[in-house]
């Protein structure tokens, strides 16, 4: 998206300073959604911002079959992103570092076939992963409510419970 006038120049700059081509840089103004999913598509690859991760727009890439590539924070708004990779099969785009997060960019980047796989991964996994697969969610958040109320019921204390559902899609519904 197109920033302040003033920002635009500042990337424009950054990216002649560093010898890349100025037409590599695409901005628009906002446009419908459908079209919007069609022009992630044309980009190589999203690099995710260190300070605040995408969420929505990380959930549009990875459903335009478009390479998120992020590193994880320490609070909820730094870890969209890992959440999404980790979810979506994809792992190896998740940096644990700041060079991390600049030698995955760079290999996808000078890598074609390997940028072609993950993004082939990432296509497939929109259609047959668990990240958008609405109706396993659906089931997994009924059975974490359904558990929520057992331990609540079975539990006389007003204390906070901290319930852990790593791996639940295993489990089956409580009856």
């Amino acid at each position: 998206l197109r920033f302040p006038k003033e920002a635009e120049k500042h990337l424009v700059r950054e990216i002649e300073n560093r010898g890349m081509n100025r037409s590599r840089l695409i901005l628009t103004d906002k446009f419908a959604s459908d079209e919007h999913l069609r022009v992630k598509r044309a980009a190589s690859m999203l690099l995710d911002t260190l300070d605040y991760n995408a969420h929505v727009s990380g959930l549009d890439a990875l459903w335009a079959g478009l390479p998120l590539i992020t590193l994880a924070g320490r609070n909820m708004a730094r870890r969209c992103g890992a959440s999404f990779l980790r979810t979506s099969g994809l792992p190896e785009l998740l940096a644990r570092t700041q060079e991390d997060y600049v030698k995955i960019a760079t290999k996808l980047a000078r890598d074609p076939p390997t940028l072609q796989s993950i993004r082939s991964r990432a296509e497939y996994e929109q259609l047959n992963g668990r990240l958008f697969d609405t109706q396993a969610w659906v089931r997994e958040f009924e059975t974490m409510l359904h558990l929520m109320w057992e331990v609540a019921a079975a539990t006389e204390s007003s204390a906070r419970r901290h319930i852990v559902m790593s791996g639940f899609s295993k489990w089956k519904k409580p009856v």
